[in-house]
Parts: structure tokens; C-alpha cells; sequence
């Protein structure tokens, strides 16, 4: 029984009132499943993502930068913006994160390695600035939900 509209779903007439009620939420569903479509792949044609953003990307805030791999980690992090198209940022190459998303992606593509030896492989990678500071490869982390740190096999921002 619905205490809101005061229905009684066991009379025909509130078992019809359920059913309508139903098909309606389901309508109201696949409208906004339509509609969170369209949003997205109209993103996407704009060169905008979608959700998070991935590993080997940022805004290029640089000024302002709230990447996960930003401070202390990225080499042109609290320099001038590289990006200026605020507030429809495009996303633009991480200066150290594309480098993972390289070497990722060239081990995965020979085919002699799964998941495992290629997390394994990227958290022993060094990676060397021009000015000499170096840097262990990490994920992205994501606010709010975990920090960025080593890879593994089942990590999802790889």
C-alpha cells in the first residue's frame, strides 16, 4: 500500500494504479538513458570525455592544478596554463602519465606479458625529468576515492 497516494495495491483498480505507476518510472528511465546518451556522445564529437579523467590525460590547469598527479609528481605542475579553453577544457597529454600509458601499451601490444608482469614492470620503472628529478610511475587515483598509487593487475585506471 502506497501511504503517499493512499492506494491499495490488492483492489484491480490499485493493481492498474501499480502497473501505470511502473510503466511510467520505466519510460522516465529510458528517457533519461536517451538523454545521458545523447549529452555524452555530444562530449565526445566536442573532443570533451566522459567520467573521470583517464590516465595519461589532465586539463592542463597547470596554474591551478587539482590533478591527483599533480603536485609533487607532475614537472609542469603551478607552471603557466597549458590549456586556456576554460571552462570546456579539452584534455591534453600528461607530461609522465603518458609515459606509462606508452610503455602499457607497447608491452601489452607484444603480446609476452599479462596484466600482472606489466603492473609489476611499471611500478619498477624510473622515470628521469630533464633536471634530473625522478619519478616512479603511479595510477591516477581518483578524489575522494582512493589516492594514487602503485599499479597491479586488476587496477581500473591503467
Amino acid at each position: 500500500m502506497s501511504f503517499r497516494e493512499n492506494l491499495d495495491f490488492t483492489t484491480p483498480w490499485g493493481k492498474l494504479a501499480l502497473t501505470v505507476l511502473g510503466m511510467l518510472a520505466e519510460i522516465y528511465i529510458d528517457n533519461l538513458r536517451e538523454e545521458t546518451s545523447k549529452g555524452k556522445r555530444a562530449r565526445a564529437r566536442k573532443g570533451l570525455w566522459n567520467g573521470s579523467i583517464p590516465l595519461g590525460y589532465c586539463r592542463g590547469l597547470c596554474s591551478r592544478c587539482e590533478d591527483p598527479n599533480g603536485e609533487d609528481y607532475c614537472s609542469s605542475f603551478g607552471t603557466s596554463d597549458l590549456n586556456h579553453d576554460y571552462p570546456e577544457v579539452p584534455l591534453i597529454p600528461h607530461p609522465i602519465e603518458t609515459v606509462a600509458v606508452a610503455l602499457a601499451f607497447n608491452w601489452y601490444a607484444t603480446g609476452r606479458c599479462g596484466d600482472a608482469v606489466e603492473a609489476e614492470r611499471l611500478n619498477a620503472y624510473g622515470y628521469r625529468l630533464p633536471d634530473g628529478r625522478e619519478f616512479q610511475l603511479r595510477t591516477k587515483g581518483l578524489p575522494g576515492r582512493y589516492a594514487p598509487g602503485p599499479f597491479s593487475k586488476s587496477s581500473d585506471r591503467i
